[in-house]
């Protein structure tokens, strides 16, 4: 984590002098040379960066934590990424007067939040596909809750239940009511012996 300070005057953009650290952090090795703080963000991301920044230096009435979040691109061609929070202190006419921040490196927990979301987005694919391949055989899933006794949800109804416009809390009862007599006492019988 690199904390650094910033001195601000009337003059927008700014650049800043990177110790050490800072320089590691932003992938440019451990110099301390004048650079462009944007020098090496993909530029898909460096306007949205630079307008943010801007934007919250310029307005008077900006006194939240401002929170930056993107990529930078390092000499090897590997995609890292970077989060900053920053406070802008401000004179009595609101005017900036300098800056205090932390930055850090943040890959492994962005490349941790892709791959679950990657994860959701190949189960949800797979469930889309088992939902097209049961429809498709005529099988109906379902969820019973034994402590609710009613289902929680269903898919592919039956039609030849005839209870199509069955709501689902009242499924249950109504399914119930279509089972012969004599195979009503079979199937409870049944179901108590198998979660006993």
């Amino acid at each position: 984590t690199e904390i650094y300070t910033l001195s601000l005057h009337d003059a927008l953009p700014i650049s800043l002098t990177l110790d050490a650290r800072m320089h590691e952090i932003l992938g440019r090795g451990p110099v301390s040379t004048s650079e462009p703080i944007l020098s090496n963000v993909p530029e898909s991301e460096r306007e949205r960066i630079r307008k943010e920044f801007h934007s919250a230096v310029a307005d008077p009435t900006f006194t939240k934590i401002l929170a930056l979040r993107h990529p930078v691109i390092w000499p090897d061609g590997s995609q890292h990424h970077i989060q900053t929070y920053a406070r802008i202190f401000r004179d009595n006419a609101g005017r900036p007067q300098q800056i205090l921040g932390v930055t850090w490196d943040v890959t492994v927990e962005v490349e941790h939040t892709e791959q679950l979301a990657a994860r959701v987005e190949h189960e949800r694919t797979l469930l889309t596909r088992l939902s097209v391949a049961t429809r498709a055989a005529g099988i109906s899933a379902w969820e019973f809750s034994l402590s609710a006794g009613q289902f929680l949800w269903d898919d592919n109804r039956p039609k030849s239940f005839g209870l199509d416009d069955v709501p689902i809390e009242k499924f249950a009862s109504a399914f119930t009511s279509i089972i012969h007599p004599e195979d009503r006492s079979i199937m409870g019988d049944t179901v108590r012996q198998a979660i006993a």
